[in-house]
């Protein structure tokens, strides 16, 4: 098993806020305040070594995605 990722560590708001920007509109969010915000970050190391190294943002990936599909 290999976790695939990149080298950004992200909440899932931040996300959205890149994809909002990306795409110029305004992301709206609801949220539930009684949840406690749990943080998953997976360990990219075993990916580094086998694989590739994340050389890409995810700000520039989802830029161009949205550019492509533009």
């Amino acid at each position: 098993t290999i976790n695939i990722g990149g080298q950004d560590v992200l909440s899932l708001k931040t996300i959205g806020e890149l994809i909002g920007l990306a795409l110029n509109k305004e992301p709206h969010f609801k949220l539930n305040k009684s949840d406690i915000p749990n943080n998953l970050i997976g360990d990219i190391t075993k990916m580094k070594n086998l694989l590739h190294s994340p050389q890409t943002s995810f700000k520039e990936i989802i830029n161009k995605l949205i550019q492509h599909y533009d």
